[in-house]
Formats: C-alpha cells, structure tokens, sequence
C-alpha cells in the first residue's frame, strides 16, 4: 500500500513537471515551480564554470559592491570571477574543512606563481591574479538564520564535499561549526547593505531566507540554489514554492532561472 502511495505521489510530481514544462514555453514560466520569469533591462551574464557558475546583472556590480557568496566547496571560479571582472570584495562563507583547504591552497598557488585545478578538474584552472586574489575575504563560518553552533551533516559519498545543516541525505557522520546570520555578519563587517548575495548551502536557503526578510535587510541581488528542485516528492515542490512567494511578496522580482539555480532582483 505504502510502495502505490509513492508511486502516485512520483506520478503526480511528474505529471505537474511537464505541465509546467508547457506552461514555460507559451506563457515564459519557471518550468519547475511555474512562476513568471520577468523580463529585465539590465545585461545578464554567467560567470564561473559549468558545476560553479551563475547568472548576475553585470551592470548592476561595480568595484564598489559588496558580494556575500554562501557555500565554496572545491569551486569558487565563481567569487574568482567577481573580484576579476568587476573589482570587488567577495565575502566567502563556508565552514566545511576541504572548502577551507582549498581556499588556502589557491592563495598558495597564486603566490608562487602555479597553476591550480578547479574542483580537480584535468583541464579547468583558476586565472585569478594576486591582485584580485586580495579582494577574496574567507570566513570559516556559516551562514544560518540565527547566531550558533550547528552541525553540518556529511554527504553519502566521500568524493563530495559539500556537508549540510539539514541531512537530507541521512548520513551520521557530521562537524560542528559557528553560523551568523546575515544581518550579524553586516554589522560585523559594517555593511548597510548587500549588492549580491548568493546562497549554495545544501537546504538551508529557506531559513535564510526567512532570517532575510524578517530583518528587512538591504539586498539588491539574491541568488539561491534550491537545492531540492530535483527531488521528486510534493514537500520538496511546496518548500520551493513557498520560498519563492515570499520574496515576490517582498519586492523581490524573478529574472533567471538556470538549472537549480534562481536569481532574483529586488524593485
């Protein structure tokens, strides 16, 4: 009885998937949770590699924004590229001991003049230069809604990286470390407010967000992974979409979708 009820619930999910695979193509919604995509006047381009890379408002970052980037892991071609193309500082906040290895593993390569595989790739390697290598400012903390410890949970297989508050993956093994919220770290760091702000943090994007709005922070871009945009089952699909709402509610406009990833413009 219980193998029907997921089979129907797996059935509907997909049923709701290619319709809104239709509803994209005519109407230009988000084929996976069916909002409207907004048209936008500003340039948008990808930056960072296949795995790393999002789509931002090129001409709306400068050498004066201030860029918050959530999650590294072993590829953050991405940060690179902000503190290369536009000359910024990129606030990088990720806890998990072999994005904090790799970090300090490209300093010493750049330093010395060597080259160094993104994400262990064969034939990908970062550019950065020592001058922009600078405007990189890792933390060894997380982001979460509130200011604590937390447990960050291990993935199932050893080859990933990327270690998650929520344990969505059911895994025991796990670390603790110290997480802020945004706002604390703000005025930490004594910032007013927040040009880019890009979450990769493995489920734990709605809390944030919530923390967000309720603190009505100053945030001009958002962008979010949703991390459970591929998981067939009607709880992933709401949680997605209810998050969504809520910075729609909150003046916050959806510009692009690409793959997981969702970037949003506040008006």
């Amino acid at each position: 009885m219980i193998r029907v009820i997921n089979k129907i619930k797996e059935t509907t999910v997909r049923f709701i998937k290619i319709l809104m695979s239709m509803l994209f193509i005519v109407f230009g919604l988000d084929k996976a949770t069916g909002f409207k995509v907004k048209k936008t006047k500003y340039k948008l381009e990808r930056l960072g590699t296949e795995y790393g890379g999002w789509v931002v408002p090129i001409d709306l970052l400068n050498e004066n924004s201030i860029c918050y980037s959530a999650g590294a892991g072993e590829d953050i071609s991405f940060d690179c590229l902000l503190a290369e193309k536009f000359g910024c500082n990129v606030y990088i906040f990720d806890p998990t001991p072999r994005a904090i290895a790799h970090f300090e593993e490209l300093k010493k390569s750049v330093l010395s003049g060597q080259r160094m595989n993104i994400n262990r790739s064969k034939d990908l390697f970062y550019k950065i230069q020592k001058a922009d290598l600078e405007k990189l400012k890792y933390y060894s903390y997380g982001i979460w809604k509130d200011d604590s410890i937390q447990k960050f949970y291990a993935p199932k297989r050893k080859e990933w990286v990327s270690h998650a508050i929520i344990n969505s993956q059911k895994t025991t093994e796990y670390f603790e470390a110290q997480c802020k919220k945004v706002s604390a770290i703000m005025k930490e760091l004594g910032h007013q407010e927040i040009d880019l702000l890009k979450l990769d943090v493995e489920g734990a994007e709605y809390e944030i967000i919530d923390s967000i709005l309720k603190d009505n922070l100053d945030i001009k871009v958002i962008c979010v992974e949703f991390d459970e945009i591929n998981f067939n089952d009607l709880k992933s699909f709401f949680n997605i979409k209810r998050s969504i709402k809520k910075l729609l509610r909150s003046g916050f406009e959806l510009i692009n979708v690409d793959g997981s990833n969702y970037m949003f413009i506040g008006k």
